[in-house]
C-alpha cells in the first residue's frame, strides 16, 4: 500500500472519528435535557417533604427547607437565557439551623433589573425541588475565588467553588429550584424553559448534521481511494 492511500485512510478515519463524536455528544445532551424535564415534572407533582436535621438531601426530591436566606452573598449565574433574552439566574445561600447550606435558585432576571435583587438576610421557609448543579455544554471559563464583590457574577460553579465563595464545607452539592408559584414574582421560574433554552430537538438536529458530515467524509474518502487506485 502506497503512501497516498495511507494518507487517504488516515484523513477519512480522522473525519469519521471527529464527526461521529460530535454527533454522539449532541445526542447525549438531548437525552440529558429530556431526563431533567421528566425528573422535574415527576418531582414537583409530589407533596413536599420537610427537611430537618439528619434528613438526607436527595436530588429530585420536592422539599420544604427553613433557614436564613443570605442575600448579602448573592451569586449571579451568567449567560442564562429566557425567551431568547440574556440575563442571570440569581442564587442565594440558605443556611439551616443545623449548619447545612443549600443554594437557592430564585429564578431568572434581566440585567436591567439587577438592582432590584433583595440582598438582605431573611429567615424563610422555602419549597422547591433539589436539583443538580447546572453544567455548561462546554466549559470555557472559571470565576476566581474568593469573591471580590457581592452580588458576584459566576460561570457555572461546582461544589468546591460554592464552598469557597461562602466559606463553608457543609454545602449541598446541588441547588434548590423554588416552586414556580413562590411569592417573589420579580424572577422568572419557568424551569423547563431555563433547563432547555436550546430544546432537545435542536440537539438532535445538530447530531444529524454531524452524522451527515461523517457520511460525506466516508464518501469522499472512497472517491479519493478509487482515484488513487487508477493512478499509475
Amino acid at each position: 500500500m502506497n503512501k497516498r492511500k495511507l494518507t487517504i485512510i488516515g484523513f477519512t478515519l480522522l473525519g469519521l472519528g471527529v464527526f461521529l463524536s460530535l454527533g454522539t455528544w449532541q445526542v447525549l445532551r438531548a437525552q440529558l435535557k429530556n431526563q431533567q424535564l421528566d425528573q422535574y415534572a415527576l418531582s414537583v407533582a409530589q407533596p413536599p417533604v420537610r427537611v430537618t436535621q439528619g434528613s438526607q438531601l436527595v436530588r429530585g426530591t420536592h422539599v420544604t427547607l427553613t433557614g436564613t436566606l443570605t442575600g448579602q452573598q448573592t451569586l449571579l449565574l451568567q449567560n442564562q437565557s429566557w425567551q431568547k433574552q440574556q440575563g442571570y439566574r440569581v442564587w442565594q445561600p440558605l443556611r439551616t439551623s443545623w449548619g447545612m447550606t443549600v443554594m437557592v435558585d430564585l429564578g431568572w432576571i434581566p440585567p436591567q433589573q439587577r438592582h432590584l435583587i433583595d440582598t438582605q438576610n431573611q429567615s424563610l421557609t422555602l419549597t422547591g425541588v433539589l436539583h443538580t448543579l447546572p453544567l455548561p455544554g462546554m466549559r470555557a471559563g472559571h470565576t476566581p475565588c474568593p469573591a471580590s464583590r457581592w452580588p458576584y457574577p459566576v460561570y457555572y460553579p461546582n461544589l468546591a467553588d460554592l464552598q469557597c465563595y461562602h466559606q463553608t464545607s457543609q454545602m449541598y452539592d446541588g441547588v434548590l429550584l423554588l416552586d414556580q408559584h413562590a411569592s417573589n414574582q420579580l424572577y422568572k421560574r419557568d424551569w423547563q424553559g431555563l433547563f432547555t433554552p436550546m430544546p432537545a430537538s435542536t440537539h438532535y438536529g445538530y447530531a444529524m448534521t454531524w452524522y451527515s458530515f461523517a457520511l460525506i467524509s466516508l464518501f469522499l474518502g472512497g472517491l479519493f481511494w478509487r482515484g488513487s487506485s487508477r493512478s499509475p
